[in-house]
């Protein structure tokens, strides 16, 4: 940790460069084997792939459909559809683009704490191990795009703090202070924590003693990053309340029923069940800060050798067990199974966070490596404490960029520094290194198998997805009953999360809820006003998937009097696909004059 700031060297910028132009080539090249193939058709994914159609077409977020996120990466995609056409490789090209960004800006972030090496070993495992994976928890096509736009303009604040920290370029906080306003309309938990750096700098900048250091922000250069920060999201608020009443907007991003259910009734596996676990949870977290606060030398103790020799054969034990364990249950430090490692980075970032403010306390030195690992960590705690407040689940990828950034420090740096003298460093760097790529190389395998399996083409004049066949087979089957079927006016419902249905049938939603899920449409005064508004929109089937089964049953254990209806008062005409994954198609009561084409 007493190393200078890398990018003080300007004779890497050649070889950062480099580094960059092979991870370049390296996603292009699997983006090309893999194109098509990102999509899920169903779950929040397929909400994804329809959202943008749906702006085009003249739906107003919120308004007129519900979403739980800002407005800005739908609107972007929409905008993309504006200008270059609706077709869905409009979308791929720009998320592998948008990958490209985030994996650059890592990059750099990396490279204000790292040298060129280290920073990209941190890319390479953001690759094989969350950027890469496929449906809901990859970058290319994730759950929701305003996750993979927030990690961006996260990272993009982040390197611009740094950068003006080193630098004193008030540019850095235009530009920090515009991707902080931005993270406030993308994701809310990304925007909070945005937010909560800022105020963090600010108090690093006048807050900590300084001995003989330059200032590195000056008074009168805080409105430029306060500023934009400020007025992105309260002209996004304004045009929003032009179009609709503010209780419209909270109830789609502010949905308190539908979050008061989902952490009570344990929707997600891993989820505490109830606020109490999470509080006790929580307090557990604090005690352990508490005890870390104890030992601020963490980062910098000169360890007697048999400590040494009992941290090596932890690190020799974690090696082996990330070698011949399952890598969907078992593993060491970065292993995905149940996303285990979220918690023990939480509690290295803390570590890392602790060590430093004692350092700076201890040193009172300016625009520091240690400030600069301050921040990171600040920054990594801080979009990371969600995710342990809510419990672990897949969507806890997007909380790891920053994190991996100290797992890859503590491997090449610190671990080496502390357990080898410095003539046999070098051995360490190189075993560890050696570790990393095990590890990468390992999951990269395992992404690989996973776009290897059967695939069948869905297709339609908007673009084409190729499907895992579980899923595909049954997908084309209703697609085709429901084209065929149809007449003229007449309109279909998907539930409980298959919108990409209504762009591949080239029809646009007829009611408002996008997703017929758990949380939504939870009395029976709702439920009966939606049978009646299925009536008003000429709906003539209803197709209801098995999606969500395993955790809650459709009209069983959420929306009763809905799935009774559906029971007793419709036809069941069509079902295609088995366990895995099943369409049903039912007949509603109505009936309509048939329209004229």
């Amino acid at each position: 940790m007493d190393q200078r700031f890398p990018t003080e060297q300007p004779s890497y910028l050649r070889q950062d460069l480099f580094h960059l132009g092979i991870l370049g080539v390296f996603l292009l090249v699997f983006v090309v084997l893999t194109w098509g193939q990102w999509p899920l058709l169903t779950a929040d994914a397929a909400r994804e792939l329809y959202v943008p159609f749906q702006i085009k077409h003249g739906a107003l977020i919120y308004r007129d459909f519900y979403y739980l996120y800002g407005p800005v990466a739908p609107y972007a995609w929409a905008g993309l559809l504006f200008v270059f056409g609706e077709h869905l490789n409009v979308l791929y090209i720009a998320s592998a683009l948008h990958l490209a960004a985030v994996c650059a800006l890592l990059y750099a972030v990396a490279r204000q704490c790292l040298l060129p090496r280290p920073a990209v070993a941190v890319v390479i495992l953001f690759f094989t191990h969350f950027a890469l994976g496929r449906d809901l928890n990859g970058y290319l096509w994730p759950y929701s795009f305003a996750a993979t736009f927030a990690v961006g303009w996260g990272l993009l604040l982040l390197l611009a703090i740094l950068r003006h920290m080193l630098t004193g370029h008030p540019r850095w906080l235009l530009l920090g202070g515009l991707a902080a306003g931005l993270s406030c309309v993308t994701k809310l938990e990304f925007g909070v924590a945005a937010v909560s750096l800022v105020a963090v700098y600010f108090f690093a900048a006048f807050c900590l003693p300084l001995r003989g250091a330059r200032p590195f922000l000056r008074g009168s250069e805080v409105w430029l990053l306060v500023l934009p920060a400020l007025l992105v999201p309260g002209f996004t608020l304004l045009l929003l309340l032009s179009q609709m009443p503010l209780s419209t907007v909270l109830e789609s991003t502010w949905p308190t029923r539908l979050m008061a259910l989902w952490n009570s009734g344990g929707v997600w596996t891993g989820t505490p069940a109830t606020w109490r676990a999470n509080l006790t949870w929580f307090f557990l977290v604090v005690g352990v800060l508490a005890v870390l606060s104890l030992g601020p030398h963490i980062l910098s103790l000169a360890l007697r050798k048999p400590l040494r020799g009992f941290l090596g054969l932890l690190l020799t034990l974690g090696a082996v067990t990330t070698a011949l364990g399952d890598p969907n249950r078992l593993g060491f430090l970065l292993e995905r199974g149940h996303h285990a490692w979220v918690g023990s980075s939480f509690l290295l970032l803390a570590a890392v966070f602790f060590a430093c403010l004692y350092r700076l306390q201890r040193d009172r030195g300016g625009a520091s490596p240690e400030l600069a690992w301050a921040l990171v960590a600040c920054y990594g705690l801080l979009v990371s404490a969600r995710t342990l407040f809510h419990g672990l689940n897949e969507y806890s990828g997007y909380q790891a960029p920053v994190a991996l950034i100290a797992w890859v420090a503590l491997a090449v740096n610190w671990l080496p520094a502390a357990l080898a003298p410095a003539r046999s460093r070098r051995y360490v760097f190189g075993a560890m290194s050696v570790l990393l790529f095990a590890l990468a190389s390992r999951h990269l395998a395992g992404i690989v198998d996973l776009y290897q399996a059967p695939r069948v083409l869905v297709a339609a004049p908007c673009g084409r997805v190729w499907s895992p066949a579980s899923i595909g087979k049954p997908y084309l089957a209703t697609l085709g009953y429901l084209r065929q079927t149809l007449l003229p006016g007449e309109k279909f419902v998907a539930a409980p999360m298959e919108p990409s249905l209504y762009l591949f049938a080239g029809q646009d939603n007829p009611v408002k809820e996008d997703q017929i899920f758990f949380g939504y449409l939870t009395t029976p005064e709702e439920q009966a006003d939606f049978i009646q508004r299925l009536e008003v929109a000429r709906v003539r089937f209803f197709v209801l998937s098995n999606y969500g089964s395993q955790h809650k049953q459709f009209g069983i254990d959420y929306m009763p009097e809905l799935g009774s209806w559906l029971r007793s008062r419709c036809q069941r005409v069509a079902e295609f696909g088995g366990d895995e994954y099943r369409l049903t198609i039912y007949q509603t009561p109505f009936r309509f004059e048939r329209l004229s084409p």
